[in-house]
């Protein structure tokens, strides 16, 4: 057993080594994707306008751009087709979690 302040700086220096190990080892975000450098995959696991067009049936695609483009309400019926392709889209690039903000996660935070 360490006394407090030894335990609470091998507590910090465990901290800082991992945090140093996850830097060296930084993964990238697309499943299968060999870069590592961020600037190679930032960005790429977002639902974009070329994704939505892909996943969308047209008309829910208009009425989404228009809510997006023009600021008319979201219709509930359009808001639910969009909530399963954006989760079907997930699931497919990997996503084993799901919530309705998306946050860059590259499995060093």
């Amino acid at each position: 057993m360490y006394p407090a302040n030894a335990s609470r700086s091998h507590a910090v220096l465990s901290v800082a080594e991992r945090r140093r190990d996850a830097e060296q080892s930084a993964l990238p975000a697309a499943p299968g994707a060999a870069a590592t450098d961020p600037t190679e995959y930032f960005g790429c696991n977002v639902f974009d306008d070329k994704t939505m067009r892909r996943y969308l049936p047209k008309a829910v695609y208009k009425s989404l751009r228009t809510t997006i483009d023009l600021g008319h309400r979201l219709d509930p019926a359009v808001a639910d087709v969009v909530a399963n392709a954006m989760k079907s889209w997930a699931m497919e690039r990997g996503a084993d979690h799901y919530t309705h903000v998306f946050y860059p996660l590259t499995g060093l935070t």
